[in-house]
């Protein structure tokens, strides 16, 4: 069954869904993988990280809850996160913000670089809970809670559906202050306002990222 091929699954199984037929291939090649003696050492585990945690956790974790269904439909789970093309969020998943595609493809690349071990990014989230520090890490709500604690907790759910979290902040160098605070909803006639969000989103940056002007992931966006 490993050596079907998708027209194949397609044809002899009767699945019409190209994401469901990717959700089938990608589970026989992870069994594979996981059964072949020359596998290498490592290898991520998906078991736990099934549509229904993608749709009822890691959404709004990322915050984009407002997807949720689209990806309980196609059967969305974890191991097919980083296979999803651009054609699949904008036609199939219905992401048609520019910006929820970079915020999606941010998030990925944290689960990617942690290999998708989730004791760890929680270990890691509980470690930074009261800290500015490893803010890759960061879920949208420990973001809003942040946004709370430095005096903005007014403007903290207006980021609820925004796609922001801790890797997008974290790894994106041309996200600004500017950016965030238009995200936040800040009136751009509180000039004051917007200059002590921006102090205290370089200071973020400062303290718990490895950020940099000149840094930048290698993704295309579009």
């Amino acid at each position: 069954m490993s050596a079907l091929s998708d027209n194949e699954i397609q044809r002899e199984m009767g699945i019409t869904s190209y994401l469901h037929r990717l959700k089938i291939r990608l589970a026989i090649q992870e069994m594979v993988n996981q059964t072949s003696p020359s596998a290498p050492i490592g290898l991520p585990s998906f078991e736990s990280l099934t549509h229904i945690w993608v749709a009822d956790t890691w959404l709004p974790s990322i915050g984009l809850p407002q997807h949720k269904q689209l990806f309980m439909d196609h059967l969305v789970d974890g191991r097919m996160l980083s296979h999803l093309t651009k054609k699949d969020l904008r036609q199939t998943l219905k992401f048609t913000d520019p910006f929820h595609r970079t915020s999606f493809y941010f998030a990925v690349e944290m689960l990617k670089k942690l290999n998708y071990n989730m004791q760890e990014i929680e270990r890691r989230r509980v470690e930074c809970k009261l800290t500015k520090t490893d803010v890759m890490v960061w879920s949208n709500q420990r973001v809003r809670e942040w946004l709370q604690r430095v005096g903005f907790g007014a403007y903290a759910n207006n980021i609820t559906q925004s796609g922001i979290h801790g890797s997008l902040i974290a790894c994106h160098s041309q996200f600004s202050a500017d950016e965030f605070a238009d995200l936040l909803q800040m009136p751009k006639e509180k000039p004051e306002l917007r200059r002590v969000l921006s102090n205290e989103f370089n200071l973020l940056i400062s303290c718990g990222t490895e950020r940099s002007k000149s840094e930048s992931l290698s993704i295309m966006f579009a």
